[in-house]
């Protein structure tokens, strides 16, 4: 079975404990199942596009949208939920981003 599996935050290596979680949940499905995970990564993430770790299929995609929906936060000038309409823009393309 082909699991797709889609999160904010990249996973590998996890340096919180909700990107820790999220990893671990993916390597045990990994056990008996091919799993690809997408991930939208901060514009300044230094990972690769994409690897495999642990029988996990990582995609990564940067998102300018959501660095600029963060300072746009941060000065108090719109709400971070902003990042949402990007990644909900972008859906079509995330789709074609995890075939299968």
């Amino acid at each position: 079975m082909l699991i797709h599996a889609a999160t904010d935050v990249d996973i590998h290596p996890p340096v919180f404990g909700g990107a820790q979680r999220c990893f671990g949940l993916y390597r045990g499905l990994a056990r008996r199942h091919a799993v690809r995970v997408l991930c939208m990564v901060p514009h300044r993430s230094p990972g690769a596009p994409e690897e495999r770790i642990d029988g996990v299929d990582i995609v990564r995609r940067k998102a300018w949208f959501t660095t600029l929906a963060w300072r746009l936060e941060q000065a108090r000038l719109a709400p971070l939920f902003l990042a949402e309409r990007g990644h909900r823009a972008r859906a079509v393309a995330a789709l074609r981003d995890l075939p299968g």
